[in-house]
C-alpha cells in the first residue's frame, strides 16, 4: 500500500469530513482496469493525495508512481509547459500513426485523450493494459 500509516476508511459522510484540512474519500472507482471496483481510498491533505488501493494490482501500480510532479521536456531539456506542449502539437500534427499509452487517467483525462486522439487520428492505450507490458 502507498500510505501504511493511513488511518482506518470511514463509512459515512461526516467521519470522512472530520478536520478541513484532511479527509478521506472512499469508494472511489479504480481507473486501473476495466472492473470498476470501488475500493480506492484517497486520503486529502492540503494538496497532498496519498491513494491506496486493496487491490493488489492497483495498489502494485499505485507504487510505481514516485509523487513528484512531471517536468516539461523538450529533448531532454528542461523547458516551460507551453512549449512543450507546442512541440508535442507540431509532432502530433506530423505523425502518421500517433499512439497515446500509458493512461492511468480518470474519465474526464480519457475524454480529453479520446479528443486528442479524434483530432491526430490517433490510437490509445490504457496503463494496465496487457498490451502495453508486452
Amino acid at each position: 500500500m502507498i500510505d501504511p500509516a493511513m488511518p482506518p476508511v470511514a463509512t459515512s459522510p461526516a467521519a470522512t469530513s472530520s478536520a478541513a484540512t484532511s479527509r478521506i474519500v472512499t469508494d472511489l472507482v479504480c481507473g486501473f482496469c476495466g472492473l470498476g471496483c470501488d475500493d480506492l481510498e484517497v486520503k486529502v491533505q492540503g494538496r497532498a493525495v496519498r491513494p491506496r488501493s486493496a487491490c493488489p494490482e492497483a495498489a502494485a501500480l499505485l507504487e510505481r508512481s514516485d509523487g513528484e510532479p512531471p517536468v516539461p521536456r523538450v529533448a531532454g531539456r528542461e523547458t516551460s509547459l507551453e512549449e512543450a506542449a507546442a512541440r508535442a502539437g507540431s509532432l502530433l500534427s506530423g505523425s502518421r500513426s500517433a499512439v497515446f499509452s500509458g493512461l492511468g487517467a480518470d474519465v474526464d483525462g480519457l475524454r480529453g485523450v479520446f479528443d486528442l486522439a479524434m483530432r491526430f487520428g490517433a490510437s490509445f492505450d490504457h496503463a494496465a493494459s496487457s498490451g502495453l507490458f508486452r
